[in-house]
């Protein structure tokens, strides 16, 4: 099933609304058009030109609402301004200086509940992205461990779920200690679950395959592995595991003996830093080309995605779809 397809049946109540902070970009602009064909997702660009509203025109009912030239200059501006000065105990002036600024008007788009979610990072880096959602949007309210996770179509591959693999957490926590890295794993389970519908089967890799080796790096994973059966977490999950013990059941047949309910049949894969998993994110990307879409931001109160700043207009349409289908925030609006 593709993605569209998926995205018609997770897409209860279309179409979305889905801000890119980024419009000026010609790359979100085409994926605008596209996904407006849909029918499932209605794209707000900031920063797009006047003229663009034409284009969108066949698809929309009100296109010149999708087009937001200037965010300082948009009436809502004002409300927003007024809502982040009161939750932040600021001067107006300075508040308007702050949401005027495109990423976080159209963070504060999805916290007023004036967007479903969206996605940025083609203009800017992860940091400025992360650093807006968090300042407009918030965290959950549930422990979330604030993470990521890239969902991959990877030519060739075969499994249950087609050619679709997760990969945690690629953009957000650099050096996650035990109880982060379980917490990332939940995370990752939780959204593939709301995105794409999967059974999770996660594994946290490692360099070691169940003791094949001792190192303190080993038994961080070992460790949040212990705690994710302490959690009695509703998904399969094993670690410590290497790669080809994860994705090859004929490997894992070798190095396990069948005793692993995930191993060669995982399809959620949790590395041990940011390093290895945006590195490894990479090299499937550019050697194995792989369709990447996201980084899907997982821990905030709305549906957000950080992509990638090589982000192709496939990526940006496959992911937009992905956050139209994740839940919306969970906090009225403020």
């Amino acid at each position: 099933m593709s993605l569209l397809e998926r995205a018609r049946t997770t897409i209860t109540d279309p179409p979305r609304t889905i801000v890119f902070p980024e419009g000026e970009d010609p790359v979100v602009q085409a994926a605008a058009v596209a996904l407006a064909a849909t029918a499932l997702v209605r794209p707000v660009l900031v920063g797009a030109p006047p003229t663009f509203a034409g284009r969108l025109a066949p698809y929309v009912a009100d296109p010149d609402g999708c087009v937001v030239a200037a965010a300082r200059e948009d009436p809502r501006c004002s409300r927003y301004a007024a809502s982040y000065a009161a939750r932040a105990d600021l001067p107006m002036g300075a508040a308007e200086l702050i949401t005027g600024r495109p990423l976080v008007f159209a963070a504060m788009m999805v916290a007023a509940g004036d967007a479903h979610g969206m996605v940025a990072g083609i203009a800017n880096p992860t940091e400025d992205v992360i650093a807006a959602s968090r300042l407009a949007i918030g965290a959950r309210d549930d422990g979330t461990v604030p993470c990521s996770v890239y969902l991959l179509d990877l030519p060739g591959r075969v499994s249950q779920e087609g050619s679709m693999l997760a990969l945690a957490d690629p953009a957000m926590n650099p050096r996650p200690d035990p109880a982060e890295l379980a917490g990332i794993a939940v995370a990752a389970a939780g959204a593939v679950r709301d995105m794409l519908g999967w059974e999770p089967r996660v594994a946290l890799l490692s360099f070691s395959t169940h003791g094949s080796a001792d190192d303190p790096a080993v038994d961080l994973v070992r460790t949040a592995c212990d705690l994710l059966r302490e959690q009695d977490v509703s998904f399969a999950f094993d670690g410590e595991v290497q790669l080809d013990a994860a994705v090859d059941e004929r490997i894992a047949q070798r190095k396990l003996g069948g005793s692993s309910p995930v191993a060669g049949r995982a399809n959620v894969l949790v590395f041990p830093n940011l390093d290895a998993a945006n590195i490894g994110a990479k090299l499937l990307q550019h050697f194995a080309g792989a369709t990447a879409y996201g980084p899907i931001l997982l821990g905030l109160d709305g549906p957000v995605s950080d992509l990638s700043r090589g982000a192709r207009l496939d990526d940006v349409v496959g992911t937009a779809l992905l956050v139209a289908g994740l839940p919306a925030r969970r906090r009225p609006a403020p």
